[in-house]
């Protein structure tokens, strides 16, 4: 099995270890990524003929752990079989692994066996595929699909509640005189209402991420973008036709209502721009309407803003 690469998607040097052990034994040369935005880049670079990944499947996932399901569409585009191994699985996410995301085989770590292992990576490899599991249907996996599993994931946990020693939204990042930072998610055929709205932030004394401005030649965009995501404290969406077809755009949406989760409050602020078919759980949100008077839209948007901080830094 000479020339054959496989990729491990692990944070924990030792399952690297044990992945990386029976691949070899395998014959596989191995790349590990430690974040799900380093697997992409390495995706884009690189052809792998098996993906081995660490993926929490249960509704008390961390948040930024489910991140990682955005991965199985790129190892489906690119026709790579999927072998998920998981510290905790819920019976149904598992078995939607296998239905709607075209999982080869889902492996639990309490109980793994690296023979049984290895004998899976051997069928997912082997020509033809095996009939008995996932490999070689290679069906797209569709965006709201995608939205639907990580939504039914975060909708089955509330908010949880915090302990009144953690800051609060109004605290966050701005106790020590920082400008509050915003997160501008928007599809590029709206940039002209982003390049306007951006300049007038900004002259307001915003910190706005935006990628016209943060992402340059060379740089990993899907890395760059998860790094604007976890740098902010708002998020600001451009809602228009074109934004809610956007996978960008609805990856960058669901980020940041698992933040809501994990910080125990609202950070998206939806911004109307053009009429559209708003996401269900963002629909009972009032949104800053920018359809037909942008100075009014921009004067609910700047009081949804203000609203969140101490008195005596409001703009």
């Amino acid at each position: 099995m000479a020339d054959k690469l496989a990729l491990i998607v692990e944070d924990t040097l030792n399952w690297i270890k044990r992945h990386r052990l029976s691949l070899s034994e395998l014959g596989f040369d191995c790349a590990v990524a430690h974040t799900y935005a380093e697997a992409i880049g390495l995706l884009r670079r690189q052809h792998f003929d098996i993906a081995v990944i660490d993926l929490c499947l249960t509704t008390q996932a961390e948040p930024e752990n489910l991140n990682g399901v955005f991965l199985l569409p790129y190892f489906v585009e690119k026709g790579v079989p999927v072998i998920v191994v998981t510290g905790r699985g819920v019976r149904r996410l598992v078995d939607a692994m296998y239905k709607d995301f075209d999982v080869f085989e889902v492996l639990d770590k309490l109980h793994f066996d690296p023979q049984k292992f290895k004998e899976y990576v051997m069928q997912a490899v082997a020509p033809p595929p095996s009939a008995t599991h996932n490999s070689g249907r290679h069906k797209p996996i569709s965006r709201e699909r995608l939205e639907e599993f990580l939504l039914e994931i975060t909708h089955s946990s509330p908010l949880p509640h915090r302990k009144p020693s953690l800051r609060s939204r109004s605290e966050t990042h701005l106790s020590s005189g920082q400008p509050r930072r915003i997160f501008l998610s928007h599809s590029s055929q709206d940039k002209p209402l982003a390049d306007r709205l951006v300049h007038d932030l900004r002259r307001e004394g915003y910190a706005v991420w935006y990628d016209s401005d943060d992402i340059h030649v060379g740089d990993t965009i899907f890395e760059k973008i998860e790094q604007g995501l976890a740098k902010c404290d708002d998020m600001i969406v451009i809602l228009s036709p074109a934004a809610v077809q956007s996978w960008m755009v609805r990856q960058e949406l669901i980020f940041f209502h698992n933040e809501e989760r994990r910080r125990g409050h609202n950070v998206i602020l939806p911004l109307l721009y053009q009429d559209c078919e708003i996401p269900r759980w963002l629909e009972v949100r009032h949104y800053a309407d920018f359809r037909q008077d942008y100075a009014a839209g921009f004067t609910a948007l700047q009081n949804s803003l203000a609203s969140a901080l101490p008195p005596a830094q409001k703009p």
